[in-house]
């Protein structure tokens, strides 16, 4: 089979989960994330004490984190299994979610009108652009802007982090099994013939943004990887540039993740797969070896929280 678009795809996914690291760093430095007024700093200055000690006390410790990291994952599995009985309103609910994620991303890189006008006139060609030869290029951007909000998300330490990735690989790979009653598989999932399945076919025919596609050429050379697949490389990679302050570790990083993703070619089924499979482990392996090179390994295992960044709380979603 010829691999031209996987090729392509490859390294457009590695390089948009590159360039959202660097982003992300940027504007870690910068402070940019928002640009709050006068009134606000000075407001934020007078509370910052009272703020910083409540912060220490509210931070999540380890058993509360399990708790909640598979508290999500669970609702998570039980809203697409209850949802598979509605398909119609599960794609409703989809298109209001990709509609309402479009506004939020415009407003947040531009003046709130500006943005909120903009997001609304992208999500309404969105909205017309279904079955269109273009449709597939459009979802790609959308995916592209999810990429680079996930600079957004960051784990304090590197543990907590781990039991988010082989919770979503546990979760990934359970999910797609199920689509046809069988247990976990790791080459495929087999024939597609149940509600969840169907469910699976019915948001690919409505052309969601759920995967990252490359359509060029015939039918049979085209590709596709999942969004989350593409937003957990993100949040690994603003990890690895957040917490080594390297540019070199960064490149290891992505490249094992571009290296992961090589992987999947040699998968031979056309039925969705679970690509964490080799994401997880190959990028946690690189931050590891990251770490030994820059000798950090022992502030890498620790619980303890990360080098604070000078985000303020309403800024970033920290796990």
């Amino acid at each position: 089979m010829v691999l031209y678009n996987f090729w392509i795809m490859d390294v457009s996914v590695s390089a948009l989960v590159f360039l959202s690291a660097i982003y992300g760093e940027k504007m870690r430095r910068s402070g940019q994330w928002s640009n709050p007024s006068k009134s606000e700093e000075t407001d934020g200055q007078e509370n910052e004490t009272v703020e910083n000690q409540a912060g220490k006390g509210s931070e999540l410790k380890l058993p509360q984190y399990l708790l909640l990291n598979f508290t999500y994952f669970a609702a998570m599995g039980l809203t697409v299994v209850v949802l598979q009985y509605y398909p119609s309103v599960m794609i409703f609910l989809q298109h209001v979610a990709v509609v309402s994620f479009i506004m939020i991303a415009f407003a947040q890189w531009l003046p709130l009108k500006l943005g909120y006008l903009l997001g609304i006139s992208f999500g309404a060609i969105w909205l017309l652009s279904v079955q269109t030869e273009f449709r597939w290029i459009i979802n790609n951007i959308i995916i592209a802007m999810f990429a680079f909000l996930a600079s957004h998300v960051q784990f304090r330490n590197f543990a907590f982090l781990q039991i988010f990735l082989w919770t979503a690989l546990v979760y990934d790979v359970c999910l797609l099994a199920r689509m046809n009653h069988s247990t976990p598989q790791v080459l495929s999932i087999g024939d597609c013939g149940n509600l969840l399945c169907q469910l699976f076919e019915m948001n690919s025919a409505w052309e969601l943004p759920s995967v990252f596609t490359v359509r060029f050429g015939e039918n049979q050379t085209h590709v596709f990887l999942g969004t989350g697949d593409i937003i957990i490389g993100a949040i690994v990679a603003n990890f690895a540039m957040s917490f080594f302050k390297s540019p070199r570790c960064l490149v290891g990083v992505v490249a094992s993740y571009s290296v992961a993703i090589a992987f999947l070619s040699q998968v031979d089924t056309n039925r969705p797969y679970p690509a964490l499979i080799s994401i997880v482990p190959m990028c946690s392996v690189s931050l590891v070896c990251c770490a030994v090179a820059c000798k950090k390994t022992k502030r890498l295992f620790s619980l303890s929280c990360k080098e604070s960044s000078d985000l303020r709380d309403e800024d970033i979603l920290l796990i």
